[in-house]
C-alpha cells in the first residue's frame, strides 16, 4: 500500500461494531458444549483463502472460520467468527482483521450483516508524508454485507464462496473474496429402536 493513502481512523461505533465481534467469538467458544434436545447446535470450523481489494488494488491471504448454527432460536441463523492474515505487496509491512458474521439462509445461499476490525502496520521502514502520524499504523472498525454459498459434499465438509462489501467506510468501503471449506463433527448416532410395538421382544426360550 502507497504511503501517501495511510491515514489514521477513529471508531465511528467501537462499542456497538466490537460487541458483535465478542458476541460471535464467545458465541463459537462456546459452541462446544454439547446442548440437550433439539437445541443442540451444530459447530463447524475450517480455513479459507482471501483476496481482498480497495481502489482496484488487491491483497491476498489466508484466514480461519468458525461458526455455529442457531436453529434453535431461529432456522438457518448462524453465527459465525472469522480471521484473515493478508499479505502486501509491501516489504515488511503486515495488515489482518478480524470479525463476526450474523447471517441467515434456508438453503446453500446465505446472507447477513458483520462487524469487523482491520489494522495496517507499514513496518518500521516505513517514511510518513508530511503531516501523518509517525507509525503510519492505520486501525478501522467496519460494517459488511455478506453473501456466501455453502455446497455440502459429504457429511463433515462443506465447500464455501462468500463475498463481504464493507458499507459506510469514510476512506473507501472493501470488497473481499473467500474460498474455502468448513469442517463439522459427524452427527451423533441414534440409539437402537425397539420393535414395532413398542415393546422389547422377549428372550427365546431354549
Amino acid at each position: 500500500m502507497p504511503g501517501s493513502r495511510l491515514r489514521r481512523f477513529r471508531a465511528s461505533a467501537p462499542g456497538v461494531i466490537g460487541s458483535i465481534s465478542a458476541a460471535a467469538l464467545g458465541v463459537v467458544a462456546l459452541a462446544a458444549v454439547p446442548a440437550s434436545g433439539s437445541a443442540a447446535a451444530q459447530f463447524r470450523i475450517g480455513g479459507h483463502g482471501v483476496y481482498e481489494m480497495k481502489f482496484q488494488d488487491g491483497t491476498f491471504g489466508v484466514g480461519g472460520r468458525a461458526e455455529v448454527a442457531l436453529d434453535f432460536l431461529f432456522r438457518g441463523l448462524a453465527l459465525a467468527g472469522t480471521y484473515d492474515r493478508l499479505f502486501p505487496s509491501c516489504e515488511a509491512c503486515s495488515s489482518w482483521q478480524a470479525g463476526g458474521q450474523l447471517v441467515l439462509g434456508g438453503g446453500p445461499l446465505y446472507v447477513g450483516l458483520a462487524g469487523s476490525f482491520h489494522r495496517f502496520d507499514p513496518g518500521p521502514d516505513y517514511e510518513p508524508p508530511e503531516g501523518l502520524p509517525p507509525t503510519g499504523v492505520t486501525e478501522e472498525w467496519g460494517v459488511n454485507v455478506v453473501v456466501g454459498v455453502r455446497v455440502p459434499q459429504v457429511p463433515v465438509v462443506t465447500p464455501v464462496v462468500e463475498f463481504r462489501q464493507q458499507v459506510g467506510s469514510s476512506t473507501g468501503n472493501r470488497q473481499t473474496i473467500v474460498a474455502g471449506i468448513l469442517f463439522s463433527p459427524p452427527g451423533r448416532r441414534n440409539a437402537p429402536r425397539p420393535p414395532r410395538g413398542g415393546q422389547p421382544r422377549p428372550p427365546r426360550a431354549r
